[in-house]
C-alpha cells in the first residue's frame, strides 16, 4: 500500500486500498486499532466501480504525537482526503468507533460548504457504558501491543499501543451533534438495541426514519464473514446516487471546489 506513484501514498493518514475505477472514492475511517486493515479488505469485497482509500492514526510508526481529539482527528483526516479529491462530492465511511471521526469529518466538510453525498457507520456504537469503553480500550491497546512487538510489524506499528489509547481518550471526552446529511447505519445484531435506544442511540444524531441494516449477527463476523453483505449495501447505496454517476463522468476532481482556500474543521 505504499508504493511509489500512488496518490496518496507518502501522506501518513491515508492509505490507498484500490484506485481503479470512475466513480467518486470512498474514504473509509479506521476502527479501535487505528490501522486501515478494514479499509482493504472491504476494497477487495467492493470491486472496481469505486477508488477506496483508508484512512490510518497519526502515530502509528512512533514518529509523531497521537491526536487526542475526535476534531483534530478529523481535521486531519480532511486534510488527507483533499490531497487526492480536493471537491465534494464526498462519500465517507467509518468502522466501529472510526464512524464518530467520519461523521465529524462529514460536519466539518458540511460546514466549510462542501457536499457530502453518503456517509457511512459500519457497526458504530453510540453510548456505551464507561467500564465497557475502558474495557474495550484496554483490549484493543493489548492487542496491538503484540503487534508492535512483533519484529514484522514492529517497524510501522512501534507507537499503536500511545495511538490507540490517545484514541480512546479521545472517545471518551466526545459528546457528538446531530448530522443533517444521508446516512446508512450497518449494525450487527449484538448491537442494535443500544443503536435503537432513543435515548442514547443513534435517533439523537441522524435523521428521523434513518434505517439500520442488520448485516451479521456479531462485530467481530463482519470481518470474518460478511464483507460480501457489507459491500452489497455500499454498492446498491452508491449506485443509486444519480449525482455521484454523474460526476464520475464528468471527473469529478475537475469540478469547481465551493468551499476555495479555506480551512476545514479546524480543531
Amino acid at each position: 500500500m505504499s508504493a511509489g506513484g500512488l496518490p496518496g501514498a507518502s501522506d501518513e493518514c491515508l492509505v490507498p486500498a484500490q484506485m481503479e475505477g470512475e466513480g467518486a472514492p470512498f474514504f473509509i475511517v479506521h476502527g479501535m486499532y487505528c490501522e486501515a486493515a478494514f479499509a482493504v479488505l472491504l476494497a477487495k469485497a467492493l470491486g472496481r466501480r469505486h477508488p477506496v482509500y483508508g484512512l490510518r492514526a497519526v502515530g502509528l510508526d512512533g514518529s509523531s504525537t497521537p491526536l487526542k481529539k475526535i476534531e483534530a482527528m478529523a481535521a486531519r483526516y480532511i486534510e488527507s482526503v483533499r490531497r487526492v479529491h480536493p471537491c465534494g462530492p464526498y462519500v465517507l465511511g467509518g468502522f466501529c468507533a472510526g464512524g464518530h471521526i467520519a461523521m465529524t469529518m462529514a460536519h466539518q466538510l458540511i460546514d466549510a460548504g462542501e457536499r457530502v453525498e453518503r456517509l457511512f457507520l459500519i457497526d458504530t456504537p453510540t453510548a456505551v457504558d464507561p467500564h465497557e469503553l475502558d474495557a474495550a480500550i484496554q483490549r484493543s491497546i493489548e492487542a496491538v501491543g503484540k503487534l508492535a512487538s512483533n519484529p514484522r510489524t514492529r517497524g510501522r506499528l512501534s507507537g499503536a499501543p500511545a495511538t490507540v489509547a490517545a484514541f480512546g481518550e479521545a472517545l471518551k471526552a466526545y459528546a457528538g451533534r446531530p448530522y443533517p446529511g444521508s446516512v446508512v447505519i450497518l449494525a450487527s445484531e449484538g448491537r442494535l438495541s443500544s443503536m435503537q435506544d432513543p435515548q442514547h442511540g443513534w435517533p439523537r444524531f441522524v435523521p428521523a426514519g434513518t434505517p439500520i441494516r442488520i448485516v451479521a449477527p456479531s462485530h467481530e463476523k463482519i470481518v470474518a464473514e460478511r464483507m460480501d453483505v457489507v459491500a452489497h449495501i455500499i454498492r446498491e447505496e452508491l449506485a443509486a446516487s444519480g449525482s455521484l454517476a454523474e460526476g464520475a463522468r464528468a471527473g469529478i476532481a475537475d469540478l469547481p471546489c465551493r468551499s476555495g482556500d479555506r480551512d476545514v474543521g479546524s480543531p
